[in-house]
């Protein structure tokens, strides 16, 4: 089920900090860690200057012009500018948040148009081709500068997961309200969240197998902590310890902690 991969651990040991993070544009990247801490970085206002760049291309695109296609050009140039940035900060803000080193699991998002929602066509543009690969690669580079250790897994099944009790059912993913309800223990939290959960769980086990070539369920003794979903409704489901949550928009500078009950 696992991507073949290559892995060196010092000591042979497991790290004392795994961290999980998932990719998107409603939350460019959530995060969650070995401490049950969550963080979000929100995408919407990506999402929103994405809208209003795609709409001025449209327009001078329908003017066909040589000063049109000029301007379209340096557009292009300077949209490519400013995500090249924005996936610098988040990359800075995900790394900067391990204060030891940690291994950090990321989705190998070979063929990401295919894993993507589908979107409708006129939308696809704004919330389908930010560049992923680019803020993964960042994320790498970063981490591997202050000795943290990155891992690639496959990203299949990673939002359908329970990732307490472990059933796989696309109907627990309820996308319209952004939740996950597992119809067979009733755990309920974020979807975004559910994936970096599972994520991370599946870099641990990835670890596992590399030092002792069996695989440990960890989930089974995994203490996980709940946090309300995008909807803002309360948690219907099994009852967790306390955990932090945090969110962060894109381009802010420090995130504030909530604490979740």
């Amino acid at each position: 089920m696992f991507l073949p991969i290559t892995l060196t651990i010092p000591d042979q040991q497991t790290p004392r900090n795994i961290m999980g993070v998932d990719l998107g544009m409603r939350f460019l990247a959530v995060s969650y860690d070995s401490y049950g801490v969550t963080r979000f970085f929100n995408g919407k206002e990506v999402i929103q200057k994405r809208a209003q760049y795609q709409a001025l291309r449209t327009s001078l695109q329908k003017r066909g012009t040589r000063s049109a296609r000029k301007r379209l050009n340096a557009i292009g140039h300077r949209e490519n500018r400013w995500m090249r940035d924005l996936n610098h900060q988040v990359a800075k803000a995900l790394v900067n948040q391990c204060k030891q080193p940690t291994l950090i699991v990321l989705e190998d998002l070979t063929g990401i148009r295919e894993t993507t929602e589908r979107v409708r066509k006129s939308r696809r543009y704004v919330q389908v081709s930010w560049a992923f690969h680019q803020l993964r690669q960042l994320i790498e580079y970063k981490a591997r500068l202050n000795g943290h250790t990155v891992v690639l897994i496959d990203p299949a099944y990673t939002s359908q997961a329970c990732p307490i009790c472990g059933q796989v059912r696309k109907a627990n993913r309820k996308k319209t309200r952004h939740e996950y309800v597992c119809a067979n223990c009733g755990y309920q939290s974020n979807d975004d969240r559910i994936a970096a959960m599972n994520i991370r769980q599946r870099g641990y086990m990835t670890v596992l197998e590399s030092i002792s070539g069996k695989p440990d369920m960890e989930g089974s003794s995994q203490r996980s902590h709940d946090v309300p979903s995008a909807s803002n409704r309360g948690t219907k489901g099994r009852r967790h310890p306390k955990g932090e949550s945090t969110m962060t928009t894109a381009g802010q500078g420090q995130a504030s902690s909530v604490r979740a009950r």
